[in-house]
C-alpha cells in the first residue's frame, strides 16, 4: 500500500488487480509480493473460492516457513487454476488433452508426503473443485455448461446461445 493508498491497476507483467473480485484484491494489497507473475483473472463468481485458497496457501507457507509464489490464477476447462511454486521443490507439471471424448488431465509424480508442494496442492484442487459447482458470475451453485467454451452457471446467468 503506498502513502496515497493502494494501487488497484498496477503490478507485475500485465497484472491487473480489477481482473479479480474484492476479497481477492484485498488479499494482493495486503499481500503484494503473492500477486501473480504472470497476466491473471478470476471470474467474479469465485472470489470467495479464490481469497480462501490464497488465505489457505499464504497461511501453509506462513506455518512452514516456506516461500511460495504465485505463477499465474485463471479459469481453464471450467474451473480455476493456480500456478505456484514452492522454493527449493521441484515444480509440478500439469497436462491437459482434450479430445472428443472429453477431458483428461495428469500431474507428474507426486512429490513427499510431507512436501509443501503436495499440502498446496490439496488447498489447489480443493478450490478447483469448488469452482466447478459455482457460477462465474455469482458463485451461487451452478454446473459445466457446454457451448463454444466449458463455463460454469446458475441458470439464472445461463447465456441465451446455450439454450437449445
Amino acid at each position: 500500500m503506498s502513502r496515497n493508498g493502494p494501487r488497484l491497476s498496477a503490478g507485475p507483467a500485465g497484472y491487473a488487480m480489477d481482473n479479480f473480485g474484492p476479497r481477492v484484491q484485498r488479499f494482493f494489497i495486503e499481500h503484494p509480493d503473492w500477486k501473480p507473475s504472470v497476466d491473471s483473472h478470476c471470474p467474479i463468481g469465485w472470489d470467495s473460492i479464490l481469497g480462501q485458497a490464497l488465505a489457505d496457501l499464504y497461511e501453509l507457507a506462513r506455518s512452514r516457513r516456506a516461500r511460495v509464489s504465485i505463477r499465474q490464477v485463471k479459469e481453464k476447462f471450467a474451473e480455476l487454476r493456480i500456478y505456484f511454486r514452492v522454493a527449493g521443490e521441484s515444480p509440478q507439471i500439469h497436462i491437459d488433452i482434450v479430445g472428443e471424448g472429453g477431458r483428461l488431465s495428469g500431474r507428474s509424480p507426486r512429490a513427499s508426503a510431507d512436501s509443501i508442494r503436495e499440502a498446496a496442492m490439496a488447498i489447489v484442487n480443493r478450490a478447483s473443485e469448488e469452482s466447478r459447482k459455482a457460477c462465474e458470475v455469482c458463485g451461487q451453485p451452478g454446473s459445466v455448461r457446454p457451448g463454444g467454451w466449458l463455463r460454469v452457471f446458475c441458470d439464472e446467468h445461463l447465456p441465451d446461445e446455450n439454450l437449445d
